[in-house]
């Protein structure tokens, strides 16, 4: 009987180490996350469209929902009030992280016509855990401009979450 449950647990504990294994190597490096994301908004900002036309809001609707998918909003309302955030009501929690969306995707939308033409270079990326940076430097016509994207690598969605932007020593 000891002898079962002896092997049935070093079966278990090998079968734990394979599947967190399987985790660590079917997860995409932050690197490349960030630069397909950052290539699919090149690409959308590329298209041409008149000012104030359909298509320009179709444009930034579609930057606006990538933001959604790509950004962790309560992670970065919780950071942004820091230790006040467990002082806040569910309620006072859930209005500021609606009211820090809505803050972040209209200044998205008031970017969008500045950078419609830009390049990337990836500088480094530093991984610990199921957390990441990824550095970048964006240049445009007139500016560059240095991003470190902070991410949080999510098992249960299988994907990174951007928690964080520094810019210019600025977190986002």
């Amino acid at each position: 009987m000891k002898a079962r449950v002896a092997v049935m647990t070093l079966i278990s504990a090998i079968a734990v180490v394979l599947m967190l294994e399987g985790q660590a190597w079917s997860r995409i490096k932050p690197v490349n996350f960030v630069k397909k994301e950052t290539e699919w908004i090149k690409k959308i900002l590329e298209k041409k469209a008149a000012k104030g036309s359909r298509k320009e809001r179709r444009k930034k609707n579609k930057i606006v929902e990538r933001a959604r998918r790509l950004l962790d909003y309560p992670l970065l309302a919780r950071i942004s009030l820091g230790k006040r955030w467990k002082n806040r009501t569910k309620a006072e929690r859930k209005d500021f992280v609606k009211t820090l969306q809505s803050l972040i995707e209209k200044k998205i939308i008031s970017s969008i016509a500045n950078y419609s033409e830009f390049t990337v270079d990836y500088s480094s990326e530093k991984i610990r855990g199921n957390k990441a940076a990824v550095v970048t430097e964006v240049k445009t016509k007139r500016t560059e401009v240095t991003i470190e994207y902070k991410l949080k690598w999510k098992p249960s969605k299988r994907r990174w979450y951007v928690y964080n932007l520094v810019t210019d020593d600025m977190n986002l």
